[in-house]
C-alpha cells in the first residue's frame, strides 16, 4: 500500500500548530501486529538513521509481531536514540494534556500505548478499545483546535485535511479516552505508559 506522505501547503495557513522538527518521511500502513515495530521505524527514520531489524527478536514479535513498550523503547535506544518508558497514570488529565504538549515544545515526539477503537477513519469501537493494545506516536498539536497530529499505523488512506504532521488530528479527549488503555494494562504495566524520544547528544 502506498506509504501517506507529510503533506504542507498554504492551506495550512490556519493551523496555530507546535510540531517537532524532525518528521518521517512517510506513514505507512502496518502489517499484521505490528504497530510498535512501525512506529519505531518511523521515528528512526525521522531521525535521519537507518533501521536494521534485531538480529534476535522475542519469540512472540517473530512470529505476530507482538511488541510491549518496553520493547519498542530498546528499538530506539539500539539505534541510537535516548527512549525513556514512563507513566502518567498519577496524573489528573488536564496535566496529561499538558505534559504531552511540554515534550512536543521540547522537540521530543512521543509514543503512546493506547487502546485501539479505530477500526477506520470513520468507525469507532469502545468493545475494541477495551481489548486491543496499540501503539501511536503524536507529532505535533494545535493549541486552538485542541488537537494533536498523530502517526497511527492502523489507519490505511489519507486524511481528509492535508496535516502538518502524522496520518491523523485527534481530539485532545479523543487522545486521553484511548490513552487510559485496553483492561489489562494496568496488569502488565502499560497504564498510561509513554515513551519520549530524542536523540543523544
Amino acid at each position: 500500500m502506498r506509504p501517506i506522505e507529510p503533506r504542507i501547503d498554504d492551506s495550512m495557513a490556519h493551523y496555530a500548530v507546535t510540531i517537532v522538527p524532525t518528521l518521517p518521511s512517510a506513514y505507512p500502513h502496518q502489517v499484521g501486529l505490528t504497530c510498535g515495530e512501525f512506529n519505531a521505524c518511523a521515528l528512526i527514520d525521522a531521525f535521519d538513521l537507518g533501521f536494521a531489524p534485531d538480529p534476535r527478536p522475542r519469540l512472540r514479535i517473530r512470529l505476530f509481531g507482538l511488541s510491549f513498550i518496553a520493547d519498542l523503547a530498546r528499538t530506539l535506544v539500539r539505534h541510537g536514540l535516548d527512549a525513556e518508558v514512563r507513566s502518567a497514570s498519577e496524573l489528573h488529565d488536564e496535566s496529561r494534556l499538558a505534559l504531552l504538549r511540554g515534550h512536543i515544545d521540547s522537540h521530543e515526539p512521543v509514543v503512546l500505548a493506547i487502546g485501539n477503537g479505530h477500526l477506520s477513519r470513520d468507525r469507532d469501537s469502545a468493545v475494541a478499545r477495551a481489548l486491543v493494545g496499540h501503539f501511536i506516536t503524536i507529532y505535533g498539536y494545535d493549541a486552538e483546535r485542541d488537537e494533536f497530529f498523530v502517526y497511527d499505523p492502523y489507519l490505511d488512506g489519507q486524511p481528509e485535511e492535508p496535516l502538518p504532521a502524522g496520518n491523523v488530528a485527534r481530539t485532545a479527549d479523543e487522545i486521553l479516552r484511548d490513552w487510559r488503555g485496553p483492561f489489562y494494562y494496568r496488569w502488565i504495566g502499560m497504564d498510561h505508559a509513554y515513551i519520549t524520544v530524542a536523540r543523544h547528544d
